[in-house]
């Protein structure tokens, strides 16, 4: 069975869940990588483009777990 996990969320509530935007150094400046990514301890997400969706969903950005899906299921289980 396959199963695929979207969270929206506004962008500003993402350093409170810990979820970070990864980054590159180049020059000695962090720059967010393209497309962007963000992680949260071994669980990574991409950023989808909000026209998937047909509900108009304003001030917030769509990630979806690209890696780590068990992780998530294991915590939601305990």
């Amino acid at each position: 069975m396959d199963c695929y996990i979207d969270i929206i969320i506004s962008e500003d509530d993402l350093n409170g869940c810990g979820i970070l935007e990864s980054t590159i150094t180049w020059g000695g400046e962090k720059i967010g990588k393209t497309p962007r990514e963000f992680v949260k301890g071994n669980i990574k997400f991409c950023l989808l483009d909000t026209s998937f969706y047909t509900c108009a969903i304003k001030n917030r950005i769509i990630l979806h777990v690209s890696s780590g899906l068990h992780d998530i299921e294991v915590k939601s289980n305990i």
